[in-house]
């Protein structure tokens, strides 16, 4: 809960910024879905910005936990549900479906013209990725089903009657995800490059991370996107 809450405040504070400039903060609907603990609907709630949250999601466990937080909540698959709403986020779910395409299409449904989806998703031209190909901790069958990069992810939106308006790779752990990994013991092929980075100083680390979140090579993507 402690890795989520960090994880989620920026990913809360990027929503309602480009919310702002969208929607009608007077009559907006948040829709979470694959809400979970509830941890993203709550760090979206502390803002103040919509006029309804609402979490969804198919374990009855997770509904529970979330009416637990006071939060009002659905359980169901994202078809389920059928009314109007302003705003949809899936934080972490579109890999582990098995059509990503449906459920695009579900959340196109429920829509508002020019509501806001935000989609929260590995990498898979990330750094960890690259580095160590089917040894990376982010590939982990047959939980993720699906992986996409900056240009597949657009492209499927795009199919599916959403415009992108912005896609970034805000991750900050790729460089300590990589020297955790190595210094467990994993055996990389001679890289001397990589073995710099890692054995380097706290400002050398911070600056390739830094690179690595502006050429969209950090292994987490953001994405947002409007209904057309």
């Amino acid at each position: 809960s402690e890795r989520k809450t960090l994880q989620y405040a920026p990913r809360a504070e990027k929503l309602i910024e480009i919310c702002a400039k969208r929607l009608n903060r007077r009559q907006s609907v948040f829709l979470d879905v694959g809400a979970g603990a509830g941890n993203f609907a709550l760090a979206v709630q502390k803002r103040d910005y919509f006029n309804k949250i609402i979490a969804l999601d198919v374990s009855n466990k997770c509904k529970l936990v979330c009416e637990g937080k006071g939060l009002d909540c659905f359980k169901g698959n994202l078809s389920d549900y059928n009314d109007k709403v302003d705003c949809i986020s899936m934080n972490d779910l579109i890999e582990h479906v098995y059509s990503p395409r449906k459920l695009l299409k579900d959340a196109h449904k429920i829509l508002k013209r020019g509501g806001i989806l935000m989609i929260a998703t590995p990498n898979a031209i990330g750094f960890d990725f690259m580095l160590f190909g089917k040894d990376t901790d982010n590939i982990t069958p047959p939980e993720h089903m699906q992986y996409f990069n900056p240009v597949s992810i657009r492209t499927l939106l795009e199919r599916t009657g959403f415009s992108v308006l912005d896609i970034s790779t805000p991750g900050i752990l790729d460089v300590q995800i990589a020297e955790r990994k190595i210094k467990d013991g994993y055996r990389l092929r001679r890289n001397k490059y990589v073995e710099y980075i890692v054995n380097s100083d706290k400002e050398i680390k911070g600056n390739f991370q830094a690179f690595l979140q502006d050429s969209k090579l950090s292994s987490h993507m953001l994405i947002f996107a409007t209904k057309r």
